[in-house]
């Protein structure tokens, strides 16, 4: 028994110091350079992690027709973009191979919150972390409010209003955490009912404050699914999505309009945008490979097709200024590898929206916080790098924990959470 309490009290800790690193990850790397690589740490984590699953089961294991269907699909994904990086040959295999672990770092760090917390009581976990949870919000909230008044940190103006990051390097890594720390007060909301509602309310505010329209549509997302699901524990129905959209629609309409129309070929995100779907079609099916367009490792070295597509000298995507070269997410996945590996990678999204929309059958909270990492992600999609960028790890993370609890409910429970 003390052995179990022992142990116990280390995943709390180990669960809070997780969340701790993953909200500060980005102002931590500005100190400390190797945080920068703490996502791709976590991520492998996965390998050790099945070795020792493995082994405690004698190497026999269940697996689900979902995660066989996954595997397969991000192997034909794979293999899209491999065909083109050997057909073209436009990156050295180094590039190519730092680009692929990108593309699948967040399926991986899914299976290392599952993997790590299974077996575990979770319940004791999240009632332990829920001071951290408060504290960090009252931290951000207030940090928030005195930069606002005193500005302490460096920001922008956008929409007449002073942008807040704080000490952030970018105001969407601040919204991230934000989302993040809201999704875990989500799955709270079971323990400690509407005594959630004033930390919403401030990560909210810190959220809304970084003047990003992603950020503001994901927290409109966020509240609907505190009122809807947790509060009143109804299920979604289509009034209800049709409200989300269109709120969505009308929040990101002057976005829209001004990078795609305003500025036009002149804005990076357009000009990618525009370019994957002409590389798709001059390299049907395949795409032109990992590393060569849209992400990350396209300018380590800088790739050829940004030349072949005359946009190498579009601001934020030259040879000299390539800070907006990763600023788009489906354009990336389009370009390198083309229609086929982006249906592939659409249908392992769909598998994944499709087992968190199963948890609603469990846990209504586990289904609330689930949903609102994927919505955002879904959401930041359009435009950054979303799935493949530091802060898709976190979310990562808290998915595949939230996938591990639902071990402890039947399978057979016929019971809905949902009142009628």
């Amino acid at each position: 028994m003390m052995e179990t309490r022992q142990k116990q009290q280390w995943y709390r800790r180990i669960f809070i110091v997780l969340v701790l690193i993953f909200v500060f990850q980005n102002p931590l790397q500005e100190i400390f350079t190797p945080m920068r690589y703490w996502d791709e740490l976590f991520a492998a984590c996965i390998i050790p992690l099945l070795i020792m699953s493995g082994t405690k089961q004698n190497f026999r294991c269940k697996v689900s027709l979902k995660l066989i269907l996954v595997i397969i699909f991000l192997c034909l994904f794979l293999a899209c973009g491999l065909y083109g990086n050997l057909s073209l040959k436009f990156q050295p295999l180094t590039t190519v191979l730092s680009d692929m672990y990108l593309n699948l770092k967040f399926f991986l760090a899914i299976g290392v919150g599952y993997l790590f917390f299974s077996d575990v009581d979770m319940e004791s976990i999240y009632q332990y972390s829920w001071r951290w949870i408060k504290r960090l919000s009252i931290f951000l909230f207030v940090l928030c409010l005195l930069d606002l008044v005193f500005h302490i940190f460096p920001a922008d103006t956008r929409l007449g209003l002073r942008a807040v990051r704080l000490f952030y390097s970018v105001y969407t890594y601040l919204a991230a955490a934000c989302i993040f720390l809201c999704s875990i007060l989500l799955r709270l909301y079971e323990y400690y009912r509407d005594e959630i509602l004033p930390y919403l309310i401030m990560l909210g505010f810190v959220t809304i404050c970084t003047l990003r329209i992603k950020a503001i549509g994901a927290m409109i997302c966020l509240f609907f699914i505190y009122f809807i699901i947790c509060r009143k524990r109804r299920e979604f129905r289509f009034f209800t999505w049709a409200v989300l959209l269109v709120s969505m629609l009308l929040v990101a309409e002057r976005q829209f309009n001004y990078y795609f129309l305003s500025l036009g070929t002149e804005s990076a995100r357009a000009a990618l945008t525009k370019v994957s779907f002409l590389i798709a079609k001059d390299y049907f099916p395949f795409g032109t490979g990992f590393g060569t367009f849209a992400s990350t490792f396209s300018d380590e070295p800088y790739s050829r097709v940004y030349s072949l597509y005359h946009i190498q000298n579009v601001w934020g995507i030259s040879k000299s200024y390539s800070s907006f070269v990763s600023d788009t997410f489906w354009p990336m996945i389009l370009g390198q590898t083309g229609y086929l590996g982006t249906i592939c990678y659409a249908v392992v999204l769909v598998i994944l929206l499709s087992v968190v929309f199963k948890l609603r059958k469990y846990n209504a909270y586990l289904f609330a916080s689930a949903l609102t990492m994927i919505l955002y992600l879904l959401i930041s999609s359009t435009s950054e790098s979303a799935f493949v960028n530091t802060m898709a790890v976190p979310f990562a993370f808290l998915i595949g924990v939230h996938l591990a609890e639902i071990k402890k409910y039947s399978v057979n429970m016929e019971e809905t959470i949902y009142e009628p």
